[in-house]
């Protein structure tokens, strides 16, 4: 509800189709899916799951949503020849050719900890590759539920592809300080809610075809 219009407008103004998979939806995130799909000149698609999260503790509840959009994306290539996975708060601030190699990621080889060694925000594949995508799915399936399980798992899966068939997206491409010129914004930690250039930019996104904010 808070991330979903301005990240679908600001992909379809990019110049791309964008679907968007929904846990457990009520009525509002429903009538909320119509008032994205109107709002977009390029199409958005929705996926709907109705699994339960009560039995997870908080944790375990935001991890899961964080490893969700994997677990949709071999159902995603079974459509559709490329996917750039990305986090729902991001804003896609200008258009960009998709990588000529089947994967994309984001390394981040300097970090020590093995979870912060992958930025998980922006995962590119093709259909060419769906055994890895579903490989992922495996991989995620047996990692404890703990943060940082999505990012485990990537980092796990991509350090045994071929590096001549792996893009390696950077800040130019992907950054979380909001710099004019990335080609993605995306809204890591606490800055979505304190940065006044993102929060701007995401309301400019708010805006319907008729220039009126929805």
């Amino acid at each position: 509800m808070e991330h979903a219009l301005p990240f679908a407008v600001s992909s379809s103004k990019a110049g791309f189709d964008t679907h968007i998979h929904v846990n457990r939806p009520d009525d509002e995130v429903l009538s909320h899916c119509d008032v994205i799909s109107a709002n977009c000149e390029n199409k958005v698609t929705f996926t709907f799951d109705e699994f339960s999260s009560n039995h997870l503790d908080s944790e375990e509840k935001r991890t899961f949503y964080a490893c969700l959009r994997f677990f949709v994306l071999p159902i995603i290539l079974g459509v559709v020849k490329k996917v750039l996975t990305l986090d729902i708060d991001c804003i896609v601030m200008k258009g960009f050719e998709f990588p000529e190699t089947n994967y994309g990621y984001f390394p981040r080889p300097n970090e020590s900890d093995p979870g912060m060694k992958v930025a998980a925000g922006a995962v590119y594949m093709t259909n060419k590759v769906m055994g890895t995508a579903e490989e992922l799915v495996k991989v995620i399936e047996s990692t404890p539920l703990n943060w940082f399980a999505d990012q485990l798992a990537l980092s796990s899966v991509f350090s045994r592809l071929p590096s001549d068939d792996v893009t390696c997206f950077d800040h130019k491409f992907m950054d979380w300080d909001f710099i004019e010129g990335t080609t993605i914004w995306t809204g890591k930690g606490m800055r979505k809610h304190v940065s006044l250039k993102y929060m701007t930019k995401k309301d400019e996104f708010k805006l319907g075809r008729t220039g009126v904010v929805v």
